[in-house]
């Protein structure tokens, strides 16, 4: 959300108080649609019809800077925003969420010793990141 958005007054706001801003919604097919499905459905609501979809991170970004719009995203998507203080966040209402993010390859695929090391590093950081 944006630094002064309303609900920064109200950092107790119950969650139907949050569902009932306008939201952006990750594109229908996502991975983290059901999770903004789950958060509606979880307070007995139906996500709201007027949502604007998008999975455009920069897009995103310029539509909470400008607006009362809330959006569920990673801390770590918008860590360069939080530290310059144009985005602010709330606590998930139902506690911390995880999400899986997977690494997707051919079949049959023989990685190159750099390739093994790379998926490597990449699993070490993500081992790192879910502590």
């Amino acid at each position: 959300m944006r630094p002064d958005h309303p609900l920064l007054l109200q950092p107790n706001a119950a969650q139907d108080e949050i569902l009932r801003f306008p939201w952006i919604a990750p594109q229908p097919g996502s991975p983290l649609r059901s999770h903004y499905e789950a958060l509606f459905q979880s307070a007995g609501m139906e996500p709201p019809r007027g949502a604007v979809e998008c999975n455009s991170l920069s897009a995103a970004r310029a539509l909470l800077r400008a607006s009362d719009r809330l959006m569920l995203l990673s801390a770590h998507q918008i860590s360069a925003d939080l530290a310059e203080g144009t985005l602010k966040i709330l606590p998930h209402p139902r506690g911390r969420v995880i999400r899986r993010i997977g690494l997707t390859v051919r079949k049959g695929w023989r990685p190159t010793d750099i390739q093994v090391e790379l998926i490597r590093l990449v699993r070490l950081a993500a081992a790192r990141v879910a502590r």
